[in-house]
């Protein structure tokens, strides 16, 4: 049985004639689908098991789709269903007569020649052995440049602080005092009373004598 993905835009048809084609876009895939840059190296695999039909992702960037729902590891397609693989759609049909082969023996259904003798044994270990839960995929990473490190700070320890401490305002300095050294001190100085003393003193007399 013969399947084939029909491109929704310009492209060629990827044609499913045997068990399994990979397609991406490195050169050892079945189906060479270089025309975008969100196709991964490795994208995904058509798989044709008996009269079923399935896509697997091989832990591609972008994803593949069926009908809008992302495929987290594969998913059978059906007649008609609408396959994205990154952002190239097709649509599946099956059933289908494949185009005639060029001569040479190669299909004409890849957009650049795959390998002439099917697929290759490395292939088949990717598609064995790929688990789409155990890819992780890092989008963004936050770099912080320019950052100093401070080293060799010194700490103080054990500051004595204060209390009570009183504090005198106002306060008034006098400046350009004479001190007086050597003063003499003189002794059995008669004093001179004036007339106005004596006066006093007799009349203090008479008054007692009275």
């Amino acid at each position: 049985m013969v399947a084939l993905l029909h491109p929704k835009a310009a492209g060629r048809q990827i044609v499913i004639d045997r068990a399994v084609v990979v397609v991406g876009r490195s050169p050892d895939c079945d189906f060479i689908l270089d025309i975008s840059s969100k196709i991964s190296r490795m994208h995904c695999a058509l798989v044709q098991v008996d009269a079923d039909f399935w896509v697997r992702d091989l832990g591609s960037m972008n994803g593949v789709w069926v009908n809008g729902q992302r495929v987290q590891i594969e998913n059978r397609i059906a007649n008609g269903d609408l396959v994205a693989i990154g952002d190239v759609e097709y649509r599946f049909y099956e059933n289908v007569q494949p185009p005639a082969r060029a001569a040479g023996g190669n299909s004409g259904s890849n957009e650049t020649a795959g390998p002439a003798n099917g697929i290759s044994a490395e292939l088949l270990d990717v598609i064995d052995i790929v688990e789409v839960g155990a890819v992780q995929v890092v989008e963004s990473v936050d770099v912080i440049d320019d950052v100093q490190v401070i080293e060799d700070v010194q700490v103080i320890e054990d500051v004595e602080v204060i209390d009570d401490v009183e504090v005198i305002d106002n306060v008034m300095v006098i400046d350009d005092v004479e001190v007086l050294d050597d003063v003499e001190l003189i002794e059995n100085v008669e004093i001179i009373q004036t007339p106005n003393d004596l006066e006093s003193r007799k009349a203090r007399r008479s008054r007692r004598l009275r």
